[in-house]
């Protein structure tokens, strides 16, 4: 009994302990000096962070301000558990960064973040960017939720190390270089998104040496690469378990659909109208590479015109659809 007693003494401890404080901010300097961890950070309705007026060189126990361009600030968020970052209101509160150097959001080291009803990207100038808007590093547990990620921004999401991400009802627009930038990410689901209106000068799925990724209920449409480059929309080489199930990818326009690996799936979704010089990357169509999912070329007209269907087989297979 007295074992018993301890032992829900120090379950109550930990809750206690994990509990979340509640704080409601409406400037850059407010949100910035609530970072914490097992914090729920809200931001007014209608505010407008721009955390690169932060004063650059900046830092605190929880975050950092880089100087990217001219004194102006990219903040770092690092070493944070149980954080909660919630716009309130009906319409998605903004978070933005002046720089096109900058990333808009960067978490090192941290676990357990949501990021909710936010609307953050680059701005009021736009241009080519060199930073993206949330980034991920050596980070797990990661749950973005209603949000939209904007460019100019290189792309909505990347990083390198992280396990655990779901984004779910969100979506990427206007991205400069693609949509997202994954090295090394395991377990990452993407709910009922939207990509669209991005340009690729590298790939625009850029996903590698990843685990586990789960594209589900998407549309993909109207994206695009920069001229002059050979871009994928999806590059999933090097990868374990990559599936983009009951997607929608339409009035696309790059070399190829895909550089894959054979463990890639895209399963009951389809293709209108998009503008594909091959269908996948096989780097060398003459010579087998057991590496990389070897299937036949289509030339773009036969393309276009109606739904493409991938059907999903059994032992993991895809069915082409006959392109005569």
């Amino acid at each position: 009994m007295k074992n018993i007693s301890i032992l829900l003494m120090l379950i109550l401890v930990g809750m206690i302990c994990n509990a979340q404080e509640k704080v409601t901010v409406s400037t850059a300097r407010d949100f910035v000096d609530a970072i914490s961890s097992n914090k729920i950070i809200e931001i007014s309705e209608n505010s407008n962070l721009i955390l690169s007026d932060l004063p650059a060189g900046e830092s605190g126990k929880y975050y950092k301000l880089n100087d990217v361009e001219d004194g102006k600030s990219e903040l770092v968020i690092m070493n944070v558990s149980n954080l909660t970052i919630k716009g309130l209101g009906t319409n998605k509160v903004k978070i933005t960064t002046k720089p096109e150097y900058g990333e808009v959001l960067i978490f090192e080291n941290c676990n357990n973040i949501t990021i909710e009803n936010i609307y953050a990207g680059h701005g009021p100038r736009k241009g080519l960017c060199s930073g993206g808007v949330f980034c991920f590093n050596n980070s797990k547990n990661i749950v973005i939720n209603n949000c939209t990620m904007y460019g100019c921004g290189t792309c909505g999401i990347d990083g390198e190390n992280v396990t655990g991400l779901k984004c779910n009802n969100s979506e990427i627009k206007g991205c400069s270089y693609g949509i997202v930038g994954l090295i090394k990410y395991n377990n990452v689901e993407f709910n009922d998104c939207k990509f669209y209106d991005n340009v690729g000068i590298g790939d625009l799925f850029y996903i590698s040496n990843c685990m586990n990724v789960k594209v589900t209920g998407c549309t993909i449409e109207n994206n695009t690469e920069a001229d002059g480059e050979f871009s994928s929309l999806i590059n999933a080489e090097k990868c374990i378990s990559v599936v983009f199930k009951n997607c929608r990818i339409e009035n696309n326009a790059t070399q190829y659909l895909g550089k894959l690996s054979n463990s890639f799936t895209l399963e009951n979704s389809t293709l209108d109208n998009n503008d594909f010089k091959s269908l996948f990357d096989d780097g060398d169509s003459e010579k087998q590479n057991e590496e990389f999912l070897i299937l036949p070329r289509f030339e773009n007209e036969n393309s276009n015109g109606g739904t493409i269907i991938f059907e999903y087989e059994d032992n993991g297979g895809l069915i082409l659809p006959d392109m005569e």
